[in-house]
């Protein structure tokens, strides 16, 4: 009888637990985005019926969010890419279309999975996570966001089609878990352990174990994301009695800084981006590396003041993008990197009916040496 009744009140204490999570809030979201190009197939001369082609590409995104009682919070975000070259001709562009159906390339990929639990402490608000994909990375507005819920900060000329708005500075990509502490202030400070998953080299990726500090906070005429890590590349070998041996050869930096001074309403404000990722700061084979030199390739940095007049935003950016950050961006950049500026206009209070539009046009000067190649001298810009 003693058993029953200790079973039965475990059994009532777990169920007093569940029934405090209140009906979940479910939210999700979703874009498209296509693009293309068409080009005579055939030399002038050659016929007189020419031949065209489309390079075409298409890029979706698509990720819900579970909030069940502010407790525990579960996200995902995937995005698919897809590439296809469409021969047309007199014959008709639908043939080569069935033709080619089935052989379009595409690529499916985990942009953010993640499982959040909060609790509080007297003035101070808990969280413990566990993530695969891009998990808030500096240079996005993501954390801000979700932290402070102020409205985004970041570029419009950083925008990326993966579901985040912003540049990854780190080009972070990764599994692992982050302990997040927000204050009553708007003041949070996080730690983070994770491994780097190399998604542009399958072939031969890297082993980073990485720990990363991050420090932000969102007053009314600054806001500020920072992040600052080590990462420590190693291998395995075969040690005493063929048993395997960890190997740390050397130790990476890197830092991330997001930083708007003023607000996104106001008049004027300044938006500074800047940071490096995987400088190597070790020992072993790269006891002899330039520390500086490395710095300077790795060296992402973006300016932009800007001007609100009524309705109408204007932006003035300057940017230096290393070959290293090789995260696409909306707008055709080099994807090698390089050094330009760029001057913008857009409102958001552009009404068809009862729908609201953002519409907007940007020139872009720009060029693939990058700040490490006018230092170096190793190119000149233009």
């Amino acid at each position: 009888m003693k058993k029953t009744a200790c079973t039965l009140f475990t059994y009532i204490c777990l169920l007093a637990q569940l029934s405090a999570f209140e009906t979940p809030y479910i939210k999700g979201h979703a874009g498209l985005m296509s693009r293309g190009a068409a080009a005579r197939s055939d030399p002038i001369s050659d016929s007189e019926e020419p031949t065209f082609s489309v390079d075409a590409s298409a890029q979706g995104y698509f990720g819900a969010e579970v909030d069940i009682s502010d407790k525990l919070i579960l996200r995902s975000d995937f995005l698919v890419d897809s590439a296809f070259l469409l021969d047309i001709s007199k014959d008709g562009v639908g043939k080569e279309f069935l033709k080619n159906k089935g052989t379009v390339p595409a690529s499916f990929q985990v942009e953010e999975l993640s499982a959040t639990y909060a609790f509080h402490t007297k003035s101070v608000i808990h969280y413990l996570s566990a993530f695969l994909g891009e998990f808030e990375p500096v240079g996005m507005d993501t954390f801000l966001e979700r932290q402070f819920g102020i409205l985004p900060i970041s570029s419009s000329l950083t925008r990326t089609w993966s579901g985040q708005s912003g540049a990854n500075i780190n080009d972070f990509y990764g599994a692992g878990v982050s302990y997040m502490l927000r204050f009553e202030q708007p003041v949070a400070v996080g730690f983070y352990l994770y491994q780097d998953f190399d998604r542009l080299n399958a072939t031969n990726p890297q082993n980073n174990f990485n720990t990363d500090l991050r420090f932000a906070f969102a007053f009314p005429y600054v806001t500020l994301d920072w992040d600052i890590g080590l990462g420590f590349p190693h291998g395995s070998t075969k040690g005493t009695f063929e048993t395997e041996v960890l190997i740390v050869r050397y130790v990476t930096l890197r830092t991330g800084l997001n930083m708007l001074i003023g607000n996104p309403s106001d008049p004027v404000s300044l938006l500074v981006q800047g940071g490096f990722s995987e400088v190597e700061a070790g020992f072993d084979a790269y006891e002899n590396h330039n520390f500086v030199e490395d710095l300077v390739q790795n060296l992402y940095f973006l300016v932009e003041p800007r001007v609100k007049i009524r309705d109408v935003d204007l932006t003035l950016t300057f940017f230096n993008r290393p070959s290293t950050q090789t995260i696409p961006m909306i707008y055709n950049f080099e994807q090698k990197g390089g050094m330009g500026a760029d001057l913008g206009v857009s409102t958001d209070h552009f009404h068809l009916g009862n729908l609201n539009f953002t519409i907007g046009m940007h020139a872009t000067v720009s060029d693939q040496s990058t700040l490490y190649d006018i230092v170096y001298g190793s190119g000149s810009f233009f």
